[in-house]
């Protein structure tokens, strides 16, 4: 990577496709890899996940304190999910969430939220907040590597991946 005007032009690019159509594994990778080549550049910690993410475009909703609100997941690992919503949660706020299955059956999971972006304009971010996922179970451990593999997948394959959610599926319970 010669500069940082280039590494940044090269971003810029990625990122747009990135917050509209999504990306591929292979393209979300490099996106990862200028991402990383300019946090070093301008000093900023680098990114300590535990398992790498992958490009989704999974509908869901979310309810924290008994408020419902709808919410699409853009990017999923076995730990956690980011949420684009316009009005995310304070970091630390525990939520209940519904992931909708490749079945229609929703994946009910509980989380806890760490990071959330709301100037979209300040860092180049997308609105929304990441969350962790906390307590989970054995089958709803099965069930987040199953959706993750299934958007790995579709991202190889450069395919959108989108899932509605059901009439039949009520908003989480808090």
């Amino acid at each position: 990577m010669a500069d940082a005007v280039s590494v940044l032009r090269l971003f810029t690019h990625l990122e747009r496709q990135r917050t509209n159509r999504g990306l591929s594994v292979p393209e979300f990778e490099r996106w990862m890899r200028f991402k990383t080549a300019l946090d070093h550049m301008t000093g900023k910690k680098p990114d300590r996940r535990a398992a790498s993410r992958v490009p989704t475009r999974l509908v869901c909703a979310f309810s924290e304190r008994g408020e419902c609100r709808d919410s699409i997941a853009t990017n999923l690992s076995p730990g956690g999910v980011f949420l684009r919503t316009t009005s995310p949660l304070p970091v630390g706020s525990e939520l209940r969430l519904k992931l909708i299955r490749t079945t229609g059956d929703p994946l009910w999971l509980d989380g806890v939220v760490v990071s959330n972006h709301v100037d979209l304009d300040l860092e180049g971010r997308e609105a929304g907040m990441g969350v962790r996922f906390v307590q989970l179970d054995d089958a709803q451990r099965a069930g987040v590597e199953q959706l993750y593999e299934a958007a790995k997948a579709f991202a190889e394959e450069e395919l959108p991946m989108s899932c509605s959610a059901s009439e039949d599926a009520p908003c989480p319970a808090t």
